[in-house]
């Protein structure tokens, strides 16, 4: 039980590419003192940052409610203290440890006076902020304990417009070939189907990952709805768009790997939707063309951030 939630926090670090640093506030689970010491020992975080109001020993942990007291005290101290994320993790009986990581972020939509900000119940990544993220599943890490979940906050803040396709550096980057393509129809938040060549091909944007809408015996998750209609607005059927290939021409679904950029301005599709908090930054090897330039542009839209907390399931 001294080992789940160490191993819960590194898993949940290295996912998001985070530090331990990098977090504003703990909350760990006092089932013994000896639990919160041990993890400290080993994450050697600031103090002043772990169970800021309290931990069990102070205010208990009722049976079945630990983890909604956590994620409670959390969510209200990241509003009271005006911060950006939390962890939160606890050991549980037989070793095993859970994970949580949640991101305050700001919503376009709330920004710009376009409807409802909040992304319900159900994930984002993480979202982590997010939250290092993937094209696919990614192996769960076990060490000394195992670890039977993990939750990531979409990273969600945000701005009204996407990047002035006029500023310095927004220019097609000369990496790969690039294609003419035409957009058929969307799928989700981050793949769309394209007339390339004469055929259609699904195309899965590089660098970016959005909440699942269409995963295979997968709940719609949070705000996967919303990116998904993001896209379509920034590329309806009928748009022209750039198909500018990087180091892989396909997944390992058979997608074209793609950065697109929508040919009548030259938007770069995959910025716009990490810009404007719809998508998560997501770098894997060797698909990095354009990956300084998502998280930047990631670093700026959580520098907009307003008080926004959803959270993502992810498998």
């Amino acid at each position: 039980m001294l080992h789940g939630p160490i191993e819960a926090t590194h898993h949940l670090l290295e996912r998001n590419n985070m530090a331990i640093s990098d977090i504003d506030v703990v909350e760990i689970n006092e089932a013994f003192a000896s639990v919160v010491l041990s993890w400290a020992k080993e994450l050697q975080p600031d103090w002043d940052i772990v169970n800021p109001n309290g931990g069990a020993i102070a205010i208990g942990h009722p049976l079945g409610g630990s983890g909604a007291i956590l994620l409670t005290k959390a969510v209200h101290e990241l509003h009271r203290a005006d911060k950006t994320n939390a962890l939160i993790t606890m050991c549980c009986g037989g070793g095993l440890g859970t994970g949580t990581i949640i991101e305050r972020a700001w919503s376009a939509r709330r920004a710009c006076g376009r409807g409802p900000h909040l992304r319900g119940p159900g994930g984002t990544r993480p979202g982590p902020v997010t939250s290092r993220r993937h094209h696919g599943p990614m192996p769960h890490v076990a060490a000394v304990a195992t670890v039977a979940a993990s939750l990531v906050a979409v990273t969600a803040a945000t701005g009204c417009a996407p990047p002035d396709p006029t500023a310095p550096g927004s220019s097609l980057a000369s990496v790969g070939t690039v294609r003419t393509a035409v957009v058929v129809a969307p799928v989700d938040g981050d793949t769309v189907r394209v007339r390339l060549g004469g055929s259609d091909e699904t195309v899965r944007l590089i660098g970016i990952d959005t909440p699942e809408t269409k995963r295979p015996g997968t709940p719609v998750e949070c705000y996967g709805p919303e990116a998904a209609a993001r896209l379509d607005a920034l590329a309806p059927p009928g748009t022209v768009v750039l198909v500018e290939a990087d180091a892989e021409p396909r997944d390992r679904y058979g997608r074209t790997l793609a950065h697109l950029h929508r040919a009548a301005d030259g938007t770069y599709l995959n910025e716009a939707m990490v810009a404007e908090g719809f998508a998560a930054p997501l770098r894997i090897e060797p698909n990095v063309a354009h990956a300084e330039r998502l998280a930047e542009a990631a670093d700026a839209a959580r520098r907009r951030r307003r008080p926004v907390v959803c959270v993502r399931w992810t498998p």
